[in-house]
């Protein structure tokens, strides 16, 4: 599903920008930087889809952990890194 998602969202990014702003110049920063994070979306679904199997396992601490892990061992230190 995720992966629909990113397709759909790769064909409607131009038109989806030129909703907000008439400016080309910021239309094509907002449909550049919608590239950039295409490759996100499967991941984001892939977590959603954990999450989601967690909770129905009734391992909610287990999830918890790994949201730690996955947001402040991981996902902080490589967005100070890109940054």
């Amino acid at each position: 599903v995720s992966s629909v998602g990113m397709v759909v969202t790769l064909f409607i990014a131009p038109t989806y920008a030129t909703a907000f702003t008439p400016d080309p110049a910021a239309t094509d920063v907002a449909v550049a930087l919608t590239y950039k994070v295409l490759p996100i979306i499967p991941l984001i679904g892939f977590t959603f889809g954990l999450q989601s199997i967690f909770r129905a396992c009734g391992k909610q601490l287990l999830a918890a952990k790994f949201n730690f892990v996955c947001m402040f061992v991981v996902g902080v230190p490589c967005g100070l890194f890109f940054a």
